[in-house]
């Protein structure tokens, strides 16, 4: 029983399973009816072909009245010629019809079946879509394409088969016809339209020839360039196309020659071609009303050996644009070999094998009518997958008009008529039925549309992912150019606007401004950390004490200490008029605090350590009258000696906040004109920020060296402030020489002790507070406490009062007139008046204009992508 045959709709196919040969049969047994050898017609028919063609008529073949106006031939046809044909009575899948005229048939035409039909209107658009992106010229973001490549062996019959799938005429020759690749899209014409038939011929330049062969490049001479697209002609009559081909060729295989030359010329015959083959695809799209949605690629035949022993390089050239085509994972293939030649010699097949492209392959046999009947069974074994298998596809079976045919001028019509003849007869017959998806040109179509539409549904996702996120990557490169001002002076006096809003949003710390705010507080705190930091320290050690050593000279249980006491002598008298200076001031230190420091801490050198004996010096210098009164010229000099160090500390200070500002200035500026940095605009305005700052800064650095050396120059204050301060310090400081003072008395009286008996800290500062003790140790030093306290109290007083200054004088002579003064500074120095002098400003580097050309040039090409995609996004 015949197979039904199912509509194929546009869906995605995984894999190419939908054609797998449907029917694993058996090869003819010996017991099959005996076929006759072929008898060679004058075409590419046989004796029985023809005899089954001179025996169609109104007389022989029952015909029925259609209700379109043709007669419909009934699925049964009568073959009268052979014992085979006789018994050939079985129906074909397709029905046939013929226009009678008279009773007689005078020309035969096709009702296009559902096989030319298998595409709805998505997959047309599908079809245009990746054919539309093919043309965009955007190789970094989608290197390849999903496309249906046609190879075969020369004279294989490729060309006849792609004359068929499109109703087209392609040139025709002698030995190798095609010398570059063809590529083909067919698109159906929507009813009601006025034109019939229409081909518009392009020229892709994707190489460009080299007159020396680079091994380097894929092609030798060839050389890969920025996509041209070249409209060669446009054909509307069918039988002139086969002539502009041979031109549009001509044109390809002359690189150095302008194609429009070509492209009138009244014949392409013994005319001059510079090269043999080219890369250079030449395209065609043809139009026609009921054609199916087919789009595939031509390639030259596969060869083994070249006729001219000077031209074998060829054979390696047309090897290579093959197998750049197969070698493709995206890339569908069409394998046409001759039935009439062994398929395990072909070329073509042994190409396919070699670059991985049978899990993506379908094959086609063309020129059944030439081959011995006993190839018969090695065909349907074919057919049924059991030889020459194609692991994921099918092989297909056509009969397409010969040369003789051809060129008396056989219609499309009528050459598919003469197909379903050929397959209506004999042995055809039930190789017909038992492979009815896989016999004629229709189900081929059928196979190609199918497949091809769902090819391109599976790499659809992955093809918009791609020209998303590379349309993504073109916006942010984008958004590091400015748009190109109409008006170069607004522009300019606009985003001087802006720099000063920035950075007084910088300055005052609002919104979310707030980094150089933080980093300012900062470097304020720790100046004022540092400063109090670098407060004198006293050691109170009553001059001539000498702690006692202890000697180590019995065992762990027992110890016995020695004491060494020197007996306290006079301090020297120094001289009146000597004051006493920092290195005077300090104490001798012990020496583990002369050890090395490490890298993460640095001693400070700087800071003043007072002690008791050098002060007594220092006052007794000038009590001339001998009642050891305390001089207040010399609380002076103490008082201005805390202050070694000040000058570094302010220094790195004044330092720091600079190069905060600095970095603020320069980062808001970065930031502003975020889209400007490679401008001279923003180049002259960093200059100018820089040199402003600068100025402010030196100014400022000048105010706080003249202040420093105020305080520096004599203690003075008027407030209050000092006395309370000192009356703090005081109590603080005579409990620090009450303690020392108190280890000092009982480090001596208790000397010779064993360690065990010796009285704790807590006992001896709670006898020392008993007032007898008191009354009987009076401190001989009781007034050199008061006077270092109101010391260090200036001291704090100064610090508090210049940290103050530093601050309050940033805030005023620095911060403020960059604030307030920053926008009359640039327009000053800028040329915001001169709009040539502003374009040059805002003129982006020779280099930088390229860049920024190329990728507008490119969102152009990606938006045009993803717009096509849009239309067939709805499909995945």
């Amino acid at each position: 029983m015949p197979k039904t045959r199912s509509a194929i709709k546009a869906e995605p196919v995984d894999t190419m399973s939908a054609f797998v040969p449907a029917s694993r049969a058996r090869t003819i047994s010996s017991s099959s009816t005996p076929l006759p050898e072929p008898v060679m017609s004058s075409g590419n028919t046989t004796v029985v072909d023809d005899a089954i063609m001179a025996g169609m008529s109104t007389t022989d073949t029952p015909l029925n009245d259609s209700s379109d106006g043709t007669m419909e031939i009934d699925d049964t046809i009568a073959a009268t010629s052979t014992p085979a044909a006789s018994q050939a009575t079985q129906p074909l899948p397709q029905h046939r019809q013929m226009v009678v005229d008279g009773g007689r048939s005078t020309k035969t035409s096709i009702q296009h079946t559902d096989a030319l039909h298998t595409l709805a209107a998505g997959s047309r658009d599908l079809i245009q879509a990746i054919r539309n992106l093919n043309s965009l010229n955007i190789k970094a973001t989608l290197p390849s394409l999903p496309k249906f490549v046609v190879v075969g062996d020369q004279s294989a019959g490729k060309s006849s088969i792609i004359e068929a799938c499109c109703d087209i005429t392609l040139p025709r020759s002698e030995g190798t016809c095609t010398r570059c690749p063809f590529e083909v899209t067919t698109t159906a014409l929507t009813d009601g339209t006025a034109v019939t038939w229409k081909c518009t011929i392009s020229l892709v330049l994707e190489y460009s020839y080299l007159p020396r062969e680079r091994p380097q490049e894929p092609f030798g001479h060839w050389h890969a360039t920025d996509k041209q697209i070249v409209t060669f002609a446009i054909v509307d009559d069918k039988t002139q196309l086969e002539q502009k081909l041979k031109l549009a060729q001509l044109a390809i295989l002359n690189p150095d020659t302008d194609p429009a030359s070509y492209a009138n010329l009244a014949d392409a015959s013994g005319r001059y071609r510079k090269v043999a083959f080219s890369p250079n695809v030449i395209r065609l799209d043809v139009q026609a009303p009921h054609l199916p949605e087919l789009s595939f690629f031509d390639l030259p035949g596969a060869i083994n050996v070249h006729e001219d022993a000077k031209e074998q390089h060829l054979v390696t050239f047309i090897e290579k644009l093959i197998a750049s085509y197969l070698s493709n994972k995206q890339a569908l293939v069409l394998l046409t070999c001759a039935a009439n030649q062994d398929v395990q010699n072909s070329t073509a097949y042994r190409f396919v094998y070699k670059y991985e492209a049978t899990d993506r392959c379908i094959g086609v046999l063309t020129k059944l009518d030439l081959m011995y009947p006993t190839k018969v069974p090695e065909i349907e074994a074919m057919l049924a997958g059991e030889l020459f298998p194609l692991p994921c596809g099918s092989w297909f079976i056509t009969k397409q008009p010969g040369p003789d045919e051809l060129a008396q001028g056989i219609s499309y019509g009528e050459g598919r008529t003469q197909e379903r003849v050929f397959f209506g007869s004999g042995h055809w017959i039930t190789i017909g039925h038992r492979f009815d998806q896989q016999v004629g040109i229709g189900n081929l179509q059928s196979a190609i549309s199918k497949l091809y539409t769902g090819h391109v549904l599976k790499y659809l996702p992955e093809i918009t992912g791609r020209v998303d996120k590379r349309l993504s990557d073109v916006d942010q490169a984008l958004s590091g150019f400015a748009a190109r001002p109409k008006q170069a002076a607004v522009t300019i006096n606009t985003e001087i606007q802006n720099i000063v809003a920035a950075i007084s949003e910088q300055i005052e710390g609002d919104g979310i401004a707030l980094e150089y705010s933080n980093a300012k507080s900062t470097l304020i705190q720790g100046f004022v950390k540092e400063m109090k930091g670098n407060r004198p320290t006293v050691d109170w050690t009553t001059p001539g004490y000498v702690k006692r050593a202890i000697s180590l000279e019995s065992s762990d249980d027992e110890v016995t200490p020695t004491k060494s006491i020197s007996t306290p002598t006079p301090a020297p008298r120094v001289k009146p008029d000597v004051a006493p200076t920092t290195s005077t001031l300090k104490r001798r230190l012990p020496a583990s605090a002369h050890a090395t420091p490490s890298k993460k801490s640095k001693p400070d050198s700087s800071k003043v350590i007072f002690s008791i004996a050098p002060v007594l010096r220092a006052h007794h210098a000038r009590d001339h009258d001998g009642t050891g009164a305390l001089d207040p010229r010399v609380t002076r000099t103490l008082i201005l000696s805390t202050f070694a160090g000040c000058t570094q500390i302010t220094d790195a200070f004044l330092h720091s906040l600079q190069n905060a500002t600095a970095n603020m200035l320069s980062a808001t500026l970065r930031s502003t004109l975020a889209s400007r940095l490679h401008t001279k605009f923003y180049h002259e305005t960093q200059r100018l920020l820089t040199n402003f700052a600068t100025d402010l800064y030196a100014s400022f650095g000048k105010s706080i060296t003249h202040a420093l050396a105020r305080e520096l120059h004599r203690p003075i204050t008027i407030s209050g402030a000092q006395h309370q301060a000192a009356i703090t310090f005081e109590k603080t400081l005579r409990e620090e020489r009450h303690k020392v003072r108190v280890e000092e008395h009982y480090s001596i009286l208790e000397a010779s002790l064993p360690s065990q008996t010796q009285t704790t800290i807590e006992q001896r500062l709670k006898r020392a507070n008993e007032p007898t003790w008191v009354a009987a140790n009076p401190d001989p030093h009781h007034n050199l406490v008061g006077n270092l306290a109101s010391v260090l109290a200036y001291h704090d007083l100064a610090c508090n009062r210049f940290v103050d200054l530093v601050a309050g004088t940033h805030a005023y002579d620095v911060l403020r007139v960059l604030k307030g003064n920053v926008e009359e500074e640039l327009k000053k120095e800028l040329p915001v008046g001169n709009e040539e002098a502003c374009q040059a400003l805002l003129a982006e580097d020779a280099g930088r204009e390229r860049v920024r050309d190329g990728l507008v040039k490119e969102k152009e090409q990606l938006v045009k992508a993803k717009a096509e995609l849009e239309k067939v996004g709805g499909m995945v």
